[in-house]
């Protein structure tokens, strides 16, 4: 049987529901919805990100039939965008004239955001949490729940929600939204990674040294070498690299025709070998 869990924030009796569990979260969120009666709105809110790395974010409240969506910048991760949309929906019912005197129910499939929110002295995602309580304080931390519920799972709110998240992959702006600091470490990160690469590359078109990875695959990324001996790490490594000198090895040895023959098994082996030796 699921359990549900009030976490009670400090200087407020603001509820965060939780359901354990593989089952019954679609009958724990009915049963939360007939237990807290003063939240006359419930609001399921999700964050979505598509292959191509396009961010959105939607929500929608059953009792308006309001459903709305927002294309995000890319550099958001999917819990910044599922933040975003459980800030959206406090904005709305805190400013909106015919949702801000009644109380609240925010349904979301992201337990992450509620431990988040939860944690009043946290140091992830800072700027828009401390956006969020800000508005729950407006509100009157007594006139919010919020409550997670099972992704997936049949929850016709929930899977409105996702649709319409969905949808805003297709829009053609994106919303004004500011990025946390861990999204600007992170896309920090990746535009690093992206100019050390073709740095690499061009390195390699120019001087022909490393055109033996080149050959394997256009991106260099992180190897779990396991329980490889010392040597062999090492010898992979500067094949990967580009640090071998694999044609010349070969030349040398009448292994290959010229410095830019494609490495055989025999001459893989040759090379091994030398490394290991």
């Amino acid at each position: 049987m699921p359990v549900r869990r009030q976490k009670r924030r400090k200087g407020g009796s603001s509820s965060m529901s939780d359901s354990d569990g593989d089952t019954g979260s679609s009958a724990t969120a009915s049963s939360t919805l007939q237990k807290t009666s003063r939240c006359i709105h419930g609001t399921r809110t999700d964050g979505s990100k598509s292959e191509d790395g396009s961010v959105s974010a939607g929500l929608f409240i059953p009792s308006t039939q309001l459903a709305t969506a927002w294309l995000l910048r890319q550099e958001h991760t999917v819990l910044g965008a599922e933040l975003f949309a459980i800030y959206k929906a406090m904005q709305l019912v805190t400013e909106n004239g015919s949702l801000k005197e009644k109380s609240i129910l925010i349904l979301t499939d992201s337990r992450s955001t509620l431990q988040l929110l939860s944690n009043s002295s946290g140091h992830s995602y800072r700027t828009i949490i401390f956006e969020i309580q800000k508005l729950m304080l407006v509100k009157g931390l007594d006139r919010v729940v919020l409550c997670w519920v099972r992704g997936h799972s049949g929850i016709h709110g929930n899977e409105v929600a996702d649709r319409v998240a969905n949808l805003a992959h297709s829009n053609n702006r994106s919303a004004r939204s500011r990025l946390c600091f861990e999204e600007w470490i992170r896309s920090l990160k990746s535009l690093t990674v992206q100019e050390w690469t073709r740095q690499w590359a061009a390195n390699v078109q120019e001087t022909g040294k490393g055109t033996f990875q080149r050959s394997l695959g256009h991106e260099i990324a992180f190897v779990d070498y396991g329980v490889l001996p010392r040597s062999v790490e090492c010898a992979v490594s500067r094949l990967r690299l580009g640090h071998a000198g694999v044609y010349a090895h070969l030349a040398r040895f009448n292994l290959a025709n010229s410095r830019r023959h494609y490495l055989n098994r025999e001459g893989l082996q040759s090379f091994m070998g030398v490394y290991q030796g």
